[in-house]
């Protein structure tokens, strides 16, 4: 008799998966004897393909047993100068109860061929540690290291989460839809550049073991051995640079997802599409059952808006509604400890939140989609990967690549989109990491679909100031900073859980990296952090000796106080990535400088404007007024990400920037003579 593989133990299944994925990023173990150390790798100087590298990843041998449950890895690094001696202290980063690493090996080899064999401590450090979550790693150093020689080490680890039954024997089971259960994840490029490496996956006896290569080495390919081993081997692959403003390492690096496919198709799936709209069908009737069709949450809906309200009324109210739910998801870390002594009980449905006031942040969500739909509206979930850290692909075949969530309801023939369940997010927008990205709507029929990025007007920072200028050239007075949009969104949820004195520390932090190394910041209030409306307001005292330095009877005054960043941060001639911003923003300064007593402005530079294909504007001026001078500066960027094609033109412009940055004015002694 088939057994019915049901959605609650698929997500069951799920959950062991992301646990093996874990751990598989982490791990594996030792060779039963060292590999020979060659006579050209004990000579080799330098790396010719990447000439002064500090080190060179020689060698690398990876593999994993699904059916027996452990993973080996072997690392042999040659090391070039005294920088790559760090590569001598080693971290096996593993997850306690989860995992054990065991046959830890080491040695060094000098650079005369001499070898000694690592007997040293093994220390346990603790990487992250949270409620739920706890990663540790094996410490240890080579000391004996060198430049010149090479280290090699080796482990082993076993996982004692094995795999679900019905990876074991799918024929005991009747699977009616596709089903991904993750299992490893190579990432193939190392910190450093790799001339060689196996990665080797055996696959349990009836598990359909298939994988997604995504960004591969040129001519790379994962091969099927008969025996069902899945291997790929590399050479020469390039490390992944350090560059300024670069996406994070999920967009750009060379890896490979492998997961088991449970398919009532057979082998295989067919297309991504399919895959994805059966994984959102069986989602939504989760989500389904704990939205629901409460009459109770029909009568307080009706109670929120007017049938008379215009749709965007409706929307704002039963956004501010719900985002009165007290949000367990963004409680002090105090709190939470004292959450089992306030015996929360779990929410089974969306009444369950709104008659308790208190929920996490998919619960909210829930709630939301629930009033819009009660108040005559189509809204959905939407399940997202946030850009901050991970990119979603839907070549991966696994859903647990989504880690946030937001509404989506459609008015007339817009698709809007909310996420009340972030704390302080205004009704306008989303957080920036949630956007600009794609989403698989939960439906009977699943789509993917774009969620839209924000312009610069959604991210905007006004910075003014009341200061005079001393005739030693000391700079000092009044400032006021007003954060709008995603900028203080960003604030507000970075400070959440700070008191006063940490805000203030943060910000003077903050405004101090403006302005020159030896300014002196005081913050003397600030508002606005509690709410989700309006802009964050920061007050404050500002003073910096030799702002104006003299040369004879004159002062040279730089027409710029405040800076995002002080330098290009473009320096380099060359790009490999492409160019990655946060979100799009525009800084808008006004500062009125008074004159010391008995000088004159003799002279200001002209006034700056430069702009680049739209996304990218800069203006900066500075005008004689009755007070003395007005400088006025207005930066912009429109866009998050840029091709590195574009980057001869980006680094041009803030060239440019900097370049207006650096402009003076000129004060004289009133009584001077020209």
């Amino acid at each position: 008799m088939q057994r019915h593989f049901s959605v609650s133990r698929l997500y069951w299944c799920l959950l062991i998966g992301v646990a093996f994925l874990g751990t598989f990023a982490f791990a594996q173990a030792p060779p039963a004897e060292w590999k020979p150390i060659t006579p050209e790798e004990l000579a080799l100087k330098d790396n010719p393909a990447l000439p002064g590298a500090s080190a060179i990843l020689l060698d690398r041998d990876s593999y994993v047993d699904d059916a027996k449950s452990y993973l080996t890895e072997y690392y042999r690094i040659k090391i070039f100068k005294e920088e790559g001696r760090k590569f001598a202290d080693i971290e096996i980063p593993y997850v306690p109860k989860s995992d054990e690493v065991v046959d830890i090996r080491a040695r060094t080899v000098r650079a005369d061929g001499t070898t000694a064999e690592f007997h040293g401590e093994i220390f346990d450090k603790v990487i992250v540690k949270s409620k739920r979550f706890k990663y540790q790693a094996k410490t240890f150093t080579l000391a004996d290291a060198q430049a010149g020689g090479i280290i090699d080490y080796s482990y082993k680890m076993i996982w004692h989460q094995h795999a679900p039954d019905v990876l074991k024997n799918p024929g005991s089971y009747l699977i009616t839809g596709v089903y991904s259960i993750p299992t490893m994840q190579w990432q193939i490029q190392h910190e450093l550049y790799t001339r060689h490496a196996r990665f080797s996956v055996h696959p349990l006896p009836k598990g359909n073991l298939q994988w997604s290569l995504i960004r591969g080495p040129l001519g790379a390919a994962v091969v099927r051995q008969p025996d069902g081993t899945a291997v790929l081997e590399v050479k020469n692959v390039a490390p992944l640079d350090e560059e300024e403003f670069m996406p994070p390492p999920a967009f750009i690096n060379s890896r490979v997802h492998f997961y088991y496919l449970l398919s009532f198709m057979g082998t295989s799936v067919g297309n991504e599409r399919f895959y994805w709209t059966d994984v959102g069908r069986r989602a939504q009737e989760s989500v389904e059952a704990f939205i629901g069709h409460s009459k109770f949450v029909q009568q307080v809906t009706s109670q929120t808006v007017s049938p008379s309200d215009p749709v965007d009324t409706k929307l704002r109210k039963i956004y501010e509604r719900v985002q009165q739910v007290r949000n367990l998801s963004f409680e002090p870390e105090r709190t939470r400890k004292e959450l089992k002594q306030e015996n929360l009980k779990e929410n089974n449905s969306a009444e369950d939140v709104l008659k308790r006031g208190f929920g996490y942040g998919d619960d909210i969500n829930y709630l939301f989609v629930a009033m819009a739909r009660a108040a005559g509206m189509d809204a959905y979930v939407v399940k997202v990967v946030a850009r901050d850290k991970h990119i979603f692909d839907p070549a991966v075949l696994d859903p647990s690549q989504f880690n946030a969530m937001l509404v989506n309801v459609h008015v007339g023939n817009e698709d809007r989109f909310f996420d009340p369940a972030t704390r302080f997010c205004p009704f306008e927008m989303i957080p920036w990491s949630e956007s600009g990205v794609k989403g698989l709507r939960l439906s009977p029929v699943s789509t993917l679909i774009g969620v839209p990025g924000y312009h610069s007007e959604m991210a905007v920072t006004r910075r003014t100031a009341d200061l005079k200028l001393e005739a030693d050239g000391t700079l000092g007075g009044k400032f006021h900073v007003a954060f709008s949009g995603q900028d203080a969104l960003e604030h507000r949820v970075a400070s959440y859980d700070d008191d006063d004195a940490g805000r203030r520390k943060t910000l003077e932090t903050e405004i101090k990296s403006w302005l020159p190394n030896n300014a002196v910041v005081e913050i003397t209030s600030s508002s606005g952090w509690e709410s989700s409306q309006g802009d964050l307001h920061v007050d404050g005292t500002i003073s910096a000796a030799d702002f104006a330095p003299a040369m004879g009877k004159r002062l040279l005054v730089p027409t710029t106080v405040f800076r995002r960043s002080k330098g290009n941060p473009f320096k380099s001639n060359t790009r490999s990535y492409p160019i990655y911003f946060a979100y799009s923003s525009r800084t808008d300064d006004i500062v009125t400088l008074a004159l010391p007593e008995g000088f004159r402005v003799d002279s200001v530079p002209d006034s700056h404007f430069e702009v680049y294909s739209d996304a990218f504007r800069y203006q900066n001026s500075a005008t004689k007024v009755p007070e003395g001078l007005q400088l006025k500066r207005s930066m912009t960027v429109d866009g998050f990400i840029f091709d590195k094609g574009n980057y001869p033109a980006i680094k041009h412009f803030y060239e440019s920037v900097l370049g207006g940055d650096s402009e003076q004015a000129v004060l004289q002694r009133a009584d001077s003579a020209k």
